[in-house]
């Protein structure tokens, strides 16, 4: 069975009914095209870069606890080494 999410429907003004639909599937493909497209600029989708050790500090500015930050999407990767 394919997974499936909830929502909130505007049936009518002023009411709501919750429906269940498919997840809709986003292949690479999808992707590609959204970033082609100019809609979404690539160069703004990529907000943060953590180093590894600060992995924890990373998933919680992902999450929301940190103020001031919003990230979009972020990378914690290896320390450069000069």
């Amino acid at each position: 069975m394919a997974p499936s999410v909830r929502a909130a429907v505007l049936v009518k003004p002023k009411t709501l009914e919750a429906r269940e639909f498919a997840r809709p599937a986003i292949g690479l493909d999808d992707a590609l095209l959204r970033i082609e497209s100019g809609r979404y600029p690539f160069d703004k989708m990529h907000t943060l870069s953590f180093p590894l050790e600060q992995a924890e500090d990373a998933i919680h500015a992902l999450a929301g606890h940190v103020p001031g930050v919003n990230p979009i999407h972020l990378a914690s990767c290896p320390a450069r080494r000069v």
